[in-house]
């Protein structure tokens, strides 16, 4: 038998040091995407105040960014397939840069428009979130592409707290909300220029690779003493991206990192694959959930305690300092909960995969850390809401917890996608699993809670029957988490079979063996599949 052994490079190489300047503008972009989602949150009550809409309507100010992204997921993910990817990230990335901007100049009776443009948000970022891991993927193999996913996915938590803060405090810096929303579009076109001129887009294959919304958002409007500014903040940071995507990101060849064999197919063909991978339907069901309570929380949480406020206070008006102190705590708390929880989840996965002091080795560590993230939250969250009523700080420390458990499968999650589906599907594996995690997650979630808490409210709108309302509603997450649980669980006994079967698929027909060998030592799914041995 013949076989080809490649040696992984060092990462101070040439080649892994562009790698990893990849990686950096990947997770820049991912970063300003979260940022942007997350500052309309931050200024939200400035917001409801300006279009004088209530709960219900102001979730669905994220149900319809949504909705977008969703629908248009699948064809970013369908084209990531087959065209090249950097100029796909490029276009989206400008449509989002102008979509945001234009967002923040909607006067007061044009709640209609301001609705449309965040919907056009949602079309720009689905071409770049369903993309970009794939990059990942077709770079780097084994530990390292799970260590670039877990960075990668630091963006998640790191720029949802950013997004919040910068949006609050520049809308109380600029006296307006929209300047809290035009920073992003400037970072936007530099992170264009540099994936056009910078960034490489690897051959499909070849490797086998939400904390500063709040702050941004709050903060910008505070400082410029309207909602606005927090919402103009994003796509002025979002032109920068534009411009890195453009000019320095290239796009690497799919399947590249694994040495894969790539062959063409149709959409629909694609999809009916992905459908018969039970990990991947399991997964996604699981993943679903955990999107499905981060969302309602991320919007929710902070209006949550700005009501608890008033009420303790005998007051309805909360004022500007007050929001921003709270969208600074929320934002530095989802910050450094995401990073620990993505931080900690990718490393347990990775420890218990091979066995780690107590540990032993375990073939199905990735579905089981993802499931312990989930069952951990139900009860940290429940507590996280009961002391909101009137223990502060109790509320914010298992805020902090919980939070930091849902984020335990961001980077593992997208890992185990990533080698139970063969390079050149896994744009439209990772499109899919977004249209489906967005329209039953996050797209729902924050308008259903709205609804529940509206009509639990009644027609009193005093401070106390708002907190209440709200809070009761904020249960619900609990139960859908337990579902995440059970999900990842069943995943578990179907994980190592369906790995082994991708590997397997990988293999070139003209070829009698590829065998790719990390510097670690660990052998690759590739060379599992050929000694058919299980792929740890």
């Amino acid at each position: 038998m013949e076989a080809i052994a490649e040696v992984e490079e060092p990462l101070t190489s040439p080649t892994n040091r562009r790698k990893l300047l990849y990686v950096a503008i990947l997770l820049t972009v991912n970063l300003l995407n979260y940022m942007d989602r997350f500052t309309v949150a931050g200024v939200l009550t400035e917001i409801q105040a300006y279009f004088r809409i209530d709960d219900s309507q102001a979730g669905l100010l994220q149900t319809i960014f949504i909705v977008f992204y969703m629908l248009f997921a699948p064809v970013c993910g369908y084209l990531g397939d087959r065209f090249n990817r950097k100029l796909i990230m490029a276009a989206g990335l400008s449509v989002w840069v102008v979509a945001v901007f234009t967002s923040s100049l909607v006067p007061p009776k044009r709640f209609w428009l301001f609705l449309l443009c965040r919907g056009v948000v949602g079309v720009g970022e689905a071409s770049y979130s369903t993309v970009a891991p794939t990059l990942i993927a077709d770079m780097f193999v084994g530990h390292r592409r799970s260590t670039s996913l877990m960075i990668f996915y630091f963006a998640i938590p790191v720029g949802s707290g950013l997004g919040y803060m910068v949006g609050s405090y520049m809308s109380m810096w600029a006296g307006a909300w929209e300047w809290g929303v035009r920073m992003t579009p400037i970072l936007g076109l530099i992170c264009i220029v540099l994936i056009l001129f910078v960034l490489d887009d690897p051959i499909r294959g070849n490797a086998d690779v939400a904390g500063l919304g709040y702050m941004v958002g709050s903060y910008m409007s505070m400082w410029a003493g309207a909602w606005e500014w927090s919402v103009r903040m994003t796509p002025i940071l979002g032109l920068i991206c534009i411009v890195l995507i453009l000019f320095v990101l290239d796009d690497p060849i799919r399947g590249n990192a694994d040495v894969a064999f790539v062959e063409s197919s149709s959409f629909i063909e694609d999809v009916r694959y992905l459908f018969k991978i039970p990990t991947y339907v399991l997964s996604t069901l699981g993943f679903t959930s955990v999107v499905f309570v981060t969302g309602c929380l991320a919007w929710w949480t902070p209006t949550l305690i700005e009501h608890a406020w008033a009420m303790h206070h005998g007051t309805s008006h909360v004022p500007d300092d007050v929001k921003a102190g709270i969208s600074l705590v929320f934002g530095m708390i989802t910050c450094f909960a995401g990073l620990l929880g993505v931080l900690v989840g990718s490393s347990l996965a990775q420890g218990w995969r091979d066995g780690f002091m107590c540990l032993k080795p375990n073939e199905h560590a990735d579905p089981h850390v993802c499931a312990l993230g989930a069952l951990l939250g139900v009860p940290l969250l429940f507590l996280a809401i009961i002391f909101g009523a009137n223990h502060e700080i109790l509320c914010w420390i298992f805020i902090l917890l919980g939070v930091s458990c849902c984020c335990l499968n961001w980077a593992v999650n997208m890992d185990m996608l990533m080698y139970i589906v063969v390079p050149n599907r896994r744009s439209t594996a990772t499109a899919m699993q977004t249209l489906f995690s967005h329209l039953f997650g996050d797209a729902s979630s924050p308008y259903l809670i709205g609804l529940i808490s509206d009509s639990i409210r009644g027609d009193d709108f005093s401070t106390k029957s708002r907190f209440f309302a709200l809070q009761s509603a904020l249960f619900v997450p609990n139960f859908v988490l337990i579902g995440s649980g059970a999900f990842y669980l069943l995943a578990s006994f179907s994980v190592v079979d369906d790995r082994a079967k991708a590997a397997m698929e990988m293999r070139s027909p003209e070829s009698t063996a590829i065998v790719a060998v990390e510097s670690s030592s660990d052998t690759s799914p590739l060379l599992d599949a050929v000694e058919q041995q299980p792929p740890y």
